[in-house]
């Protein structure tokens, strides 16, 4: 488990941090690069949340799924064509009952 943020971080929001006099974004998926966001804190926060929201050019899905049935729905894009075809079609049955509980 990573270390804690440090006191001047904690109003920040996640993946957001300040390196000096700058706001820095670094997302929670591979590339996992610093994208800086400028030096004001509320223009900061504007392009922050342009990019929590925004689709990921390369692989054309949400960055950040706000449900469930976004996340099952990145989840059978993403890692069900990896599976065997048994698998594949269990997984199916199991994500169509999931989102229709939790969706």
């Amino acid at each position: 488990m990573g270390r804690r943020r440090g006191a001047a971080q904690h109003a920040l929001p996640l993946y957001m941090y300040q390196r000096r006099n700058s706001y820095y974004f670094r997302p929670p998926l591979p590339p996992r690069k610093w994208l800086p966001l400028g030096a004001d804190l509320i223009a900061a926060l504007r392009r922050y949340a342009e990019l929590m929201t925004t689709v990921d050019a390369a692989s054309a899905e949400p960055f950040c799924p706000r449900t469930f049935g976004e996340v099952a729905l990145v989840y059978a894009i993403r890692e069900l064509p990896r599976k065997a075809p048994e698998t594949q079609r269990v997984n199916k049955l199991e994500i169509a009952n999931l989102v229709a509980v939790f969706g």
